[in-house]
């Protein structure tokens, strides 16, 4: 039987092989074909942000409008410890939440 890099390298000659090599390189090439599709329908994972990166803050209005609250709703909502450490205090008056672990919290809510 031909060996594959065989037949990579020149296809035509698949057209030599008998019916039971052919048959055989076929059901061992199932499951390469089936890794490699499904490889390829996977999304690509998201890049890694840089060490340096400034996280992207929210302010109250914003998250608001994600889950569809109000301001005050979400004052409340950020008063949570599972959300304290990505409430960030600008100053006495103000606060922002960083996006990203925002949105890993919210993840973790709808599961």
């Amino acid at each position: 039987m031909q060996h594959l890099d065989e037949l990579l390298a020149d296809p035509m000659a698949a057209r030599k092989l008998s019916r039971e090599e052919a048959t055989c390189l076929l059901l061992a090439l199932v499951p390469v074909v089936e890794g490699l599709r499904l490889a390829a329908q996977t999304p690509a994972p998201a890049p890694a942000p840089a060490p340096n990166a400034t996280p992207t803050l929210l302010t109250a209005d914003q998250v608001g409008a994600i889950l569809g609250k109000s301001k005050q709703s979400v004052y409340a909502l950020l008063r949570r410890p599972d959300l304290a450490p990505h409430v960030r205090r600008i100053n006495a008056r103000t606060l922002r939440v960083e996006e990203a672990g925002f949105r890993r919290w919210l993840a973790g809510q709808s599961k």
